[in-house]
């Protein structure tokens, strides 16, 4: 981590800081006139960092505004977590059983690779990864069927301005050769090479 960092964004229409100091986290924002500068107490490091901006400046300004309704910054969100917020909303727009089995999916064959990025980290390459990897346990179709539910994922985030585009539509769908071939009998194959 940067010794000195100074990171600055926008929250809730106030310009806050964060600064690095003696390898400890600072906020600095002006709130109702006033300047405010202080210690957050926390190590500075990525997960902290992460962890600074995803809750605990949101819950100052909850405490401070009295607004309830706090947004992540969005480019901290982590893809389960929006995964979750996107099942919450499809679930009352599908039939229960394809709900139910679309997340089964999720959970077994999408989270566990995807579970500890944050979901404007995922890039081609590593849903090329996850699909090849797929590919060789299941069939081409049952990997379209599972890539098809991610995409619904991506696609959300897309729509909401979560992600610029969907790096999925970047990934060819996987083809399926037909790997059977027939064994040529004696006469056929003097017939074929002659």
């Amino acid at each position: 981590m940067n010794k000195n960092l100074i990171l600055k964004f926008i929250y809730d229409n106030v310009r806050v800081t964060i600064r690095t100091r003696y390898n400890k986290y600072y906020l600095d924002f002006i709130y109702n006139g006033k300047r405010i500068k202080r210690s957050t107490g926390l190590v500075a490091n990525e997960t902290n960092l992460k962890e600074l901006k995803r809750n605990i400046i949101p819950e100052i300004f909850k405490t401070l505004t009295g607004n309830t309704i706090i947004e992540y910054l969005k480019k901290d969100i982590l893809f389960n977590e929006f995964s979750i917020k996107f099942f919450e909303i499809y679930k009352g727009s599908v039939r229960e059983h394809i709900y139910e089995a679309n997340y089964s999916i999720y959970e077994k064959q999408i989270k566990p690779y995807f579970l500890k990025y944050n979901i404007d980290e995922i890039k081609p390459l590593q849903l090329e990864e996850w699909q090849n990897k797929l590919l060789d346990k299941y069939s081409t179709h049952t990997v379209i069927r599972y890539r098809s539910i991610l995409n619904l994922i991506l696609n959300k985030a897309f729509e909401n301005d979560i992600i610029n585009i969907n790096p999925l539509s970047k990934v060819k769908y996987p083809s399926s050769i037909n790997k059977k071939f027939k064994k040529l009998d004696e006469l056929e194959e003097t017939e074929f090479f002659d």
